[in-house]
């Protein structure tokens, strides 16, 4: 497993983020409730300019290069080479060794692909033999049925739920915290921990 490539896999690339190309898309997806929720625990989702989601990344990759301890992404499609989406890992504790981390597809249907397992599988192995995290967490909301039936087959494990704790579609929602810890990582690659 660690002698394949790090970035480049048989469905998706993974790049660093480009603020002029990446930026549009990301605006386009905003329109979709359940990306727009991506973005944010603290405001309601909404759709967001061009120049709205570049003034948002540019304050990101400020943010990252300034406390080393969060990383963004953007996923490519290898067959077109178009942006389908991005990989965050954040808000890294490095004395403890564990990160949260966020995929997020432009289609939620794109979590089922080839391609979207691909880019969750290249994620998680970026953040535990890259960055050698212990634990990786995230968090989604309980209508992210995509997304949560993926996490779930990769080896995240349902931690925390919090009832009624997000807004989305028009009612309050559960948010569902998953983890996964290195050793069950490891177990699901075949590999020692």
């Amino acid at each position: 497993m660690k002698d394949k490539p790090l970035f480049n896999g048989e469905f998706v690339n993974i790049r660093a983020v480009n603020l002029e190309k990446d930026a549009a898309p990301e605006a386009a997806w905003t329109r979709n409730l359940v990306y727009a929720g991506y973005l944010t625990d603290e405001d309601p989702a909404r759709p967001l300019s061009t120049f709205q989601v570049k003034k948002r990344q540019e304050a990101m990759h400020k943010r990252m290069n300034e406390r080393h301890n969060s990383y963004n992404y953007g996923i490519h499609r290898v067959s077109d080479d178009e942006l389908i989406g991005f990989f965050r890992v954040g808000y890294v504790l490095w004395p403890v060794a564990a990160g949260f981390m966020r995929i997020m597809l432009g289609d939620p249907a794109e979590y089922h692909t080839p391609a979207g397992r691909e880019a969750l599988a290249m994620s998680l192995r970026y953040a535990f033999d890259e960055l050698n995290l212990y634990r990786v967490g995230t968090s989604v909301v309980e209508s992210d049925t995509d997304l949560i039936e993926e996490m779930k087959r990769a080896g995240y494990v349902l931690e925390v739920r919090q009832r009624e704790c997000a807004f989305r579609a028009g009612k309050l929602q559960d948010r569902l915290y998953y983890g996964m810890l290195r050793s069950e990582w490891s177990a699901g690659q075949g590999e020692e921990a």
